[in-house]
């Protein structure tokens, strides 16, 4: 999971710099990791755009094109270190805090075999052991074309909208 946290990081970078700063089509594009403790292989990266409809086409391939660069392994060691550290900061953050450790408690009592990973320390160290590799390697298993799945959402009465 630490791995593919990185990796939808390393998407929302790229999405930042291709779609808001370079094509100037979003103001925020995002990308995230979501993954269940509780139905196993009930996985998925995600990249979402909110743009105007005419662009959904032109932005559907950018995206498809970062995913391929990084199936391909183009990751640089600078995405990784710029990946890592909001990760890093944010773990600092969410142990001041008391959501942070209520759901760890919870965590505790009903999964206690998962105590020793879910502590501030495991947790850090897990995410500054990743590296290029693990995540080249997690590209090319996730990014395939079997696993991606594409929606448009649209405003009703939009060309291509099923609410005309």
């Amino acid at each position: 999971s630490r791995t593919l946290t990185l990796l939808a990081s390393i998407i929302q970078l790229r999405l930042l710099e291709i779609v808001r700063e370079d094509l100037g089509a979003s103001y925020a594009p995002s990308a995230g990791f979501s993954f269940s403790t509780v139905y196993p292989g009930l996985n998925y990266i995600y990249a979402e755009v909110e743009a105007r409809p005419a662009d959904l086409a032109s932005l559907r391939v950018v995206m498809r094109e970062i995913a391929a660069e990084l199936r391909e392994g183009a990751i640089t060691k600078d995405e990784l270190e710029r990946a890592k550290a909001p990760a890093l900061d944010q773990l600092a953050q969410h142990a001041s805090s008391n959501g942070y450790w209520l759901s760890l408690i919870a965590q505790f009592q009903t999964r206690p075999d998962r105590s020793e990973r879910l502590t501030v320390a495991a947790i850090d160290a897990s995410i500054r052991a990743v590296t290029l590799d693990d995540l080249q390697a997690a590209a090319q298993l996730w990014f395939t074309e079997p696993n991606l799945r594409e929606v448009d959402v649209l405003p009703a009465g939009s060309a291509g909208s099923p609410l005309q």
